[in-house]
């Protein structure tokens, strides 16, 4: 877990290679779980769900900056983490402007990540032993 999600960081620049479907995942629960780390600091912060009062509270503007600032830089790192799942599962890495369709594309681009790995058959493979097409 913690070696995917230090290859995310590492490789935050890197739109070349591959990414395991376990890697997408791995990242997706550590994002996930710093995620609720920061909503729960900031409800703690504000007081509560159910605080009414106007008084500015200094700590909640810190946890909310925080949380924009981790936003920020998580951005450049997952369109690389998709790209490069993308290209694991057999896609090319042009579909993740499908994001860019209201609602469905990036639900069809999460679903396109689902996909296993698929094995690239390899150029000095004469017969091309490993493709099951005729």
């Amino acid at each position: 877990m913690l070696n995917s999600y230090q290859d995310y960081w590492k490789k935050y620049v890197d739109f070349g290679g591959r990414s395991t479907l376990a890697d997408y995942w791995w990242v997706v629960l550590c994002n996930f779980i710093v995620g609720i780390l920061l909503f729960m600091l900031l409800v703690i912060s504000y007081g509560g769900i159910n605080a009414l009062s106007d008084d500015f509270n200094p700590m909640s503007l810190i946890v909310v900056i925080l949380s924009g600032l981790f936003f920020l830089a998580t951005i450049i790192p997952n369109i690389s983490l998709v790209v490069r799942r993308l290209r694991d599962a057999g896609f090319h890495w042009g579909l993740i402007f499908l994001n860019l369709i209201p609602y469905i594309g990036s639900l069809v681009v999460f679903i396109l990540c689902q996909f296993p790995t698929k094995e690239p058959i390899s150029p000095n493979d004469f017969y091309n032993q490993n493709q099951t097409d005729f």
